[in-house]
């Protein structure tokens, strides 16, 4: 009987690995299933324009949108039928746009089909209308051939972002957000100074002085469907900003798009880089760091799916990341990431030659991790890679498991995540004390309820959720949870957080209209936080957002993400990403807005579930004066299923200018009082 249960034990835990391995629960699809599946394919719109009427001509766009079209055909096998062009002179406003509405129509695309945009041109920028907070953007353009051009008594304008915003919500509300835009411009003439690029080579920007009039595009503004009401996201916001594609930027803002011997500088490395990849599937964040180095210009990467793999709506498969270590002027050994991106004192890497994983080198340890970098203590012969194997101090998650025989057959489950090398994964720590658990099982008639406390936030909470007994279920969950409430948890000892004010505001739509006929969303009332926390009462039609300042006279990059009860991790804000230089979330003196101003970040709405009368969930706000990749925080919920779903050597001296830190606010959410109303 003893060695039947371990027999039955040690399948499970197999069948557990294994599935870990595959990425986590996969379902068996039946051959015959298999067969009805159609395979998505990529519909295209390649926007190429060198012939200008009234502005300086390019000489590299079509090239390069033939480059773009050429590696679709013949890489990927996309059939012509499936590719829009617009070249030169057919490229006019009027086309561009009605492109867009087109894909927005196809009867070929199927929900979740990718879709690629992509555009190589000018590009050019306008200032946003007066009184409209926009955290310190303006409205930028792309222009159409006929730009300038003189129709009646109109002139033809460029075509703003928020225009191209609306046409990307209304192809994502009828064909899903799998969209990837790529542009080849920038957004001013004077950005970077024309003698400071090699003479051979052309910005793809021009100064516009054109004004905007106040009914341009007011028909396609006003077209957004509101019908799509998310449940974290405000009515008619749901694919707002960069939720409804992955963008992929030739340049930061303030930089130049630069072109030379006949190819934009940016479109050359992008499809280079695809070929290079081959048929191995890469998340667009891993793309925009294998782009070479582009002088003058560091391409971005922005939008809540970036962690996807490109042109496919899946994410890639959990995988363990190898980190670039390499030799210091001194002789140690650094590798680029530390505390910021999660790394403690103590954490164990395994060495790896030339990213070859068949031969570990050495086995690491980090020492005193600063914000962006860590010290391993080792000799090395060459550079090579690290993969962490074990977490460090301060990682594992406190588990209390009430006394009761029906949990038995966890443990053996559980053993895993208790051990010291727990294949990379954080750890948990079962305690006897429920007082000292973060997270604490129990049973209640025949429902498993979970009871969560944050170190550090003084609220014990009982998640409205509750399973029926199921060990992988279980399993499933605490492995979410040592995810959430380690980044939760952690945060800097310094106090980069005191440059910042950071207000949790209410939102209203005014009965103003933006100079693209938008009804304009802006804060109202007085900072909502109070003692460090936001009560919310629920309020369907109420509207939230956030205004962070930066007091400092340091750019400093932001990212915030939303801790929700089911342990579901949503991204309320990141900055780009880049392999070289990303644009500052807010330059000094200068605030991000969250919900509102031109940035396209949409405001939030909470609610309760109809057996709730209180929830409590946390925003996060991470500062630093480097960029830091937090991609890896968002994590969906382990009860998705199960619910309604929200969308939702010496000591290494740290220089004064190297600093993160975290700020977090607690947002409870009470029935029973209402918000004001306007």
């Amino acid at each position: 009987m003893a060695l039947s249960f371990l027999m039955s034990q040690l399948s499970a835990l197999y069948h557990r690995l294994l599935s870990l391995v595959k990425g986590g629960n996969t379902k068996r699809i039946s051959p015959e299933v298999t067969k009805e599946i159609r395979k998505p394919t990529v519909f295209a719109l390649i926007i190429g324009i060198n012939d200008y009427e009234a502005i300086p001509k390019l000489s590299g766009a079509v090239a390069d949108a033939d480059a773009i079209e050429g590696y679709l055909k013949t890489n990927l096998g996309i059939t012509e039928s499936h590719i829009r062009t617009l070249r030169d002179k057919e490229a006019t406003r009027a086309r561009i746009i009605e492109e867009f509405q087109a894909l927005a129509k196809d009867g070929r695309i199927e929900v979740g089909d990718p879709i690629l945009i992509y555009y190589a041109g000018h590009g050019g920028s306008s200032g946003p209308p007066l009184g409209w907070e926009t955290g310190g953007a303006g409205i930028q353009l792309i222009l159409p051939c006929d730009y300038k051009r003189q129709v009646g008594r109109k002139v033809v304008n460029g075509i703003p972002d928020r225009t191209i915003g609306v046409l990307l919500a209304n192809i994502a509300e009828t064909k899903g957000d799998n969209i990837t835009v790529v542009l080849d411009c920038c957004y001013s003439g004077s950005g970077t100074r024309q003698n400071a690029l090699p003479s051979l080579r052309t910005i793809r920007g021009v100064d516009t002085s054109l004004p905007i009039p106040l009914d341009l595009d007011h028909k396609i503004l006003l077209s957004s469907s509101a019908e799509h009401r998310a449940s974290a996201i405000a009515p008619g916001f749901l694919h707002a900003g960069l939720r409804s594609h992955v963008l992929l930027a030739a340049c930061g803002m303030n930089e130049a798009a630069q072109e030379e011997n006949g190819r934009g500088l940016f479109t050359k490395a992008f499809v280079d880089t695809l070929l290079s990849v081959g048929a191995n599937p890469v998340t667009y964040l891993d793309f925009i760091k294998r782009l070479p180095k582009l002088s003058g210009q560091n391409p971005q990467c922005e939008g809540v799916n970036q962690s996807r793999v490109m042109f496919n709506k899946r994410a890639p498969v959990s995988k363990q990341v190898a980190i670039r270590v390499h030799k210091t002027p001194i002789g140690e050994y650094e590798m680029d990431i530390g505390a910021a991106h999660g790394i403690t004192e103590g954490a164990v890497f395994v060495l790896y030659g030339n990213g070859d994983a068949s031969l570990p080198l050495a086995t690491l340890v980090a020492r005193e991790p600063s914000p962006f970098s860590t010290i391993l203590d080792v000799e090395l012969v060459d550079d090579g890679y690290v993969v962490q194997t074990r977490p460090g101090v301060e990682e594992d998650l406190q588990v209390f498991i009430a006394a009761d025989s029906q949990f038995q057959d966890l443990f053996p489950l559980l053993a895993e995540l208790t051990m010291p090398n727990s294949g990379g994964k954080w750890r948990i720590k079962v305690t006897e004390s429920r007082i000292d658990a973060e997270l604490a099982i129990g049973l209640e008639g025949d429902q498993v309820v979970f009871d969560m406390s944050p170190n550090g936030q003084h609220i014990t909470h009982r998640l409205p959720h509750t399973i029926k007994y199921h060990t992988e279920d279980i399993y499933d969950i605490i492995c979410a949870a040592t995810h959430y409430f380690w980044h939760l948890r952690r945060a800097s000892r310094g106090n980069l957080h005191k440059t910042v004010t950071v207000e949790f505001l209410r939102m209203k739509e005014e009965d103003e209209y933006d100079e693209d006929l938008m009804r304009i969303i802006s804060p109202y009332g007085e900072n909502m936080i109070s003692d460090g926390v936001v009560n919310v009462y629920v309020d369907d039609d109420a509207m939230y957002g956030m205004r962070i300042t930066n007091n400092s006279n340091t750019p400093l990059y932001c990212s915030v993400f939303f801790f929700d009860s089911d342990f579901s991790i949503v991204s309320y804000h990141q900055p780009g990403i880049s392999g070289q230089n990303v644009d500052p979330s807010m330059k000094p003196h200068q605030s991000l807005g969250i919900g509102y101003g031109s940035g396209g970040i949409p405001p939030r709405v909470y609610f309760l579930q109809d057996e709730q009368d209180f929830d409590v969930g946390f925003v996060k706000v991470f500062l630093s004066t480097e960029a830091v990749d937090f991609s890896h925080i968002p994590q969906s919920s382990p009860f998705e299923s199960r619910r309604k779903g929200k969308v939702v050597g010496t000591k290494n001296r740290i220089p004064s200018s190297c600093q993160w830190s975290t700020v977090i606010v607690p947002v409870k959410q009470w029935r029973g009082r209402h918000s004001p109303k306007l």
